[in-house]
């Protein structure tokens, strides 16, 4: 797929462009779009381990050229379908299973800007790592003049970006709740023991999805499955205050008075409880974030990730 990156605004942007800024725009570009596409299969854009070279060819854009008209960079790259042959199954919510194979590495940078710059996005495929990836793209630009455009020849909104934009990304990013210590208490629904992954259900609210971490053998896991069990660990979380996932530092089976702590797990400022609840009577809540598999193992194995993917 073909798409153009338009530079303008300055004396700068004359067909050319300065190899040490095309680094800047490759790099970035490179982050934010492995972030998103982490976000898409496992729930969370930052992922330990090594990168498997099925991910890197994925991740590949390629310049195919320069024109004049200020300066236009002419990019391609391949959709997912083609790239992450492995990405298909029951993983996937049904949304996320349809859209990803036709997207790419670009098409995911465009739609991470503007989910956040949008003040109606629930900014579900998002998080505080990605967030500081997407303000890092800053740098490209020169000054409070120039402007960059992403377009993809009408198939897609074009997206332009200013200085001015990222004070609002540092604003989302800031009320994005930090990493943070939670108990929570619930039954253990689903065990992916080679993934290290874990569903569990509080007595309230909606399904917890969880990995295990160094402390916590999969192996000791499996005895609680189908149990109500206390979890203790870090919770990660949303720009709109709603926990993504919670890394497990330790488990025991719950007592008596843990029920205290089965109860939906949220970080919400006064106006995000405000904009939750005007969104609820709009249409009813995305519950994108159920579906959205961890798929997290003590070694990070993209490569076992992805077969995990296929079966």
């Amino acid at each position: 797929m073909e798409y153009e990156i338009k530079l303008s605004g300055t004396s700068f942007d004359d067909g050319a462009i300065d190899l040490d800024r095309l680094e800047i725009i490759a790099q970035y570009m490179r982050d934010i779009a492995k972030g998103a596409l982490q976000m898409r299969m496992f729930g969370s854009s930052f992922k330990r381990g090594r990168e498997t070279q099925e991910i890197a060819n994925a991740l590949k854009v390629r310049l195919r050229g320069l024109s004049a008209g200020s300066t236009i960079l002419h990019l391609e790259c391949q959709p997912f379908r083609e790239t992450l042959r492995n990405v298909q199954g029951n993983l996937f919510h049904a949304e996320i299973l349809r859209r990803l194979p036709d997207q790419t590495p670009v098409s995911l940078v465009m739609e991470s800007f503007q989910d956040a710059l949008d003040p109606e996005s629930g900014a579900e495929m998002l998080d505080k790592h990605l967030l500081k990836d997407l303000q890092n793209f800053k740098k490209v630009l020169v000054n409070e003049a120039q402007t960059v455009q992403f377009s993809n020849r009408g198939s897609l909104p074009d997206l332009q970006l200013r200085l001015a934009d990222f004070t609002r990304l540092k604003t989302i990013e800031e009320r994005t709740p930090n990493p943070q210590p939670v108990v929570i208490s619930g039954i253990v629904e689903e065990l992916k023991f080679s993934k290290a992954k874990v569903t569990f259900i509080p007595d309230k609210g909606r399904a917890i999805t969880g990995f295990l971490g160094e402390a916590v053998p999969a192996g000791e896991m499996a005895k609680y499955w189908g149990k109500k069990v206390t979890i203790r660990g870090t919770a990660h979380f949303r720009p709109s205050g709603q926990m993504g996932f919670v890394e497990i530092g330790k488990v025991s089976l719950a007592e008596e008075g843990d029920s205290f702590f089965s109860r939906p797990v949220l970080r919400e400022t006064v106006t995000q409880q405000l904009e939750r609840q005007m969104a609820a009577r709009k249409t009813t809540s995305n519950k994108l974030g159920q579906f959205i598999g961890i798929m997290a193992d003590a070694a990070g194995d993209y490569e076992n990730d992805l077969k995990m993917l296929s079966e």
